[in-house]
C-alpha cells in the first residue's frame, strides 16, 4: 500500500484494522473492473466506513473532482430519460441546500432512480460525492458510476440557529409555552415558541393558522413551514403546522440484529438495563443531559442514548418495560459499539 493514501486509513482507523481495509480495498477496485486507482479506491472504502470530507456549498468551484457536500434536498425535478450513442440513461436534478447556499446536484442513471423509487426524497440530508461543471444555470455537482449519495437522515428540516431573515423555512420543534391569542386591527395571531437542539425562536400565526395552535401545550412536537421577519417565524396558511406525534399507521421495524451505522431506524424491545442520567454543559454554556438505557428484542441487545428531555422517559419505565422508538439515529459509540441515539426529532413511547 502506498503512502500517499494511507491518510484515508489514518482518519478512520479507530474503526477497521488496517488488514481489513486493505482487503476492501482490494475488492472496491475489483468491483469496478480495475478503473478505479488505489487512491480513489481507499477514499470510497473510507467514505463508506465514515469519513466525512464535506466542504460547504459556498466554497465549491467549477471543474472540480471528488467534491464531498452535505445538505438537504429541497427541490426534486422528473427523473428524464436519455438516448446516447445507441444507449439509453436516465438523468435527474435536485436542489441540495446547506447554511451558505444551494447547489444543482444532477444525478445519473443508476443514482437517479433513487427518484423512481422514492428513496430520496424533499427534506432528506443527504452527503453526496461528485464532480463539478457550469451548466446552463449555474454550477453545477454531477453525481455518475464513480459518484456516491448517501442518505443521512431522512425529511431533515433546517435547525433554528441556521435560519435567514426574509427566507421560507421548514422546521421542527418543541413547543416551550401555551399559545396567547391577540387581537390585531381586524386579525387576530397567536404567539408561542418552539425549540429544537440549536435554539429557539418566537411563532405567529395568523389568520386560519389561530386555530390550528389554540390546542397546542408545552411539550408538543411541531412542524411548521414559516416565512422568517425580523428574527421571528410568520405563518399565513393553517396547512403549515402539523402537531407531530406517534403515528397510528404501522412503521416498518427493524430488527436489533439488523441495525447498520448511521441510518435512520424504527425499533421496539424491552428494557434490559439501565444506566443514570447524567448532565453536561456544551461549548457555548447551554446545560444538557444524556443517559443511557439498554433495549433488546429476540435478534439481540443494542444501548439507546436519550438525550436532554428524553431522558424523562426513564423516571417511569423498569427492566422488562416495551419501548417503542421512531426515527432513532444509529452510530458508532465511543467504545466503538453500535448505539441508537434519540433525542427531540425522535418519538419514543412505552407500549401497552
Amino acid at each position: 500500500m502506498q503512502v500517499d493514501w494511507i491518510e484515508f486509513y489514518s482518519k478512520v482507523k479507530e474503526r477497521v484494522s488496517f488488514d481489513e481495509f486493505e482487503e476492501r480495498v482490494q475488492k472496491k477496485i475489483k468491483a469496478f473492473g480495475g478503473l478505479l486507482d488505489i487512491q480513489t479506491a481507499s477514499y470510497l472504502v473510507a467514505y463508506e466506513i465514515g469519513l466525512d470530507s464535506s466542504i460547504k456549498i459556498k466554497d465549491i468551484g467549477e471543474n472540480e473532482s471528488n467534491v464531498t457536500v452535505t445538505g438537504v434536498v429541497t427541490k426534486i425535478l422528473n427523473v428524464r430519460d436519455f438516448e446516447r450513442n445507441g444507449k439509453q440513461g436516465k438523468v435527474a436534478n435536485i436542489i441540495l441546500t446547506d447554511n451558505t447556499g444551494t447547489l444543482n446536484v444532477v444525478l445519473w442513471n443508476e443514482i437517479a432512480e433513487l427518484i423512481e423509487t422514492k428513496s430520496l426524497q424533499e427534506g432528506d440530508m443527504i452527503r453526496v460525492r461528485g464532480y463539478t461543471k457550469a451548466g446552463s444555470f449555474g454550477l453545477e455537482l454531477h453525481v455518475g458510476k464513480f459518484g456516491i449519495v448517501e442518505i443521512l437522515e431522512k425529511k431533515r428540516e433546517m435547525y433554528i440557529k441556521d435560519l435567514e431573515n426574509d427566507k421560507t423555512f421548514t422546521i421542527s420543534g418543541t413547543v416551550t409555552e401555551d399559545p396567547k391569542i391577540e387581537s390585531i386591527e381586524s386579525d387576530k395571531v397567536a404567539r408561542f415558541t418552539i425549540r429544537d437542539e440549536s435554539g429557539s425562536i418566537k411563532i405567529n400565526c395568523w389568520s386560519d393558522a389561530v386555530d390550528r395552535c389554540r390546542d397546542l401545550k408545552p411539550g408538543d412536537l411541531v412542524q411548521v413551514k414559516i416565512h422568517v421577519k425580523g428574527g421571528e417565524g410568520h405563518v399565513e396558511n393553517s396547512n403549515d403546522i402539523t402537531i407531530k406525534g406517534i403515528p397510528d399507521r404501522e412503521v416498518e421495524l427493524t430488527k436489533i440484529a439488523d441495525i447498520v451505522p448511521r441510518r435512520v431506524v424504527n425499533i421496539k424491545g424491552e428494557v434490559s438495563g439501565m444506566e443514570r442520567v447524567r448532565e453536561f454543559t456544551t461549548k457555548d454554556g447551554r446545560l444538557g443531559r444524556v443517559g443511557h438505557i439498554y433495549l433488546s428484542d429476540e435478534t439481540g441487545r443494542v444501548r439507546v442514548v436519550l438525550w436532554n428531555e428524553r431522558t424523562n422517559i426513564i423516571q417511569d419505565i423498569d427492566i422488562g418495560t416495551p419501548i417503542l422508538i421512531i426515527n432513532g439515529f444509529s452510530k458508532l459509540g465511543y467504545d466503538g459499539l453500535l448505539e441508537v441515539h434519540v433525542n427531540w426529532k425522535t418519538q419514543i413511547e412505552i407500549m401497552p
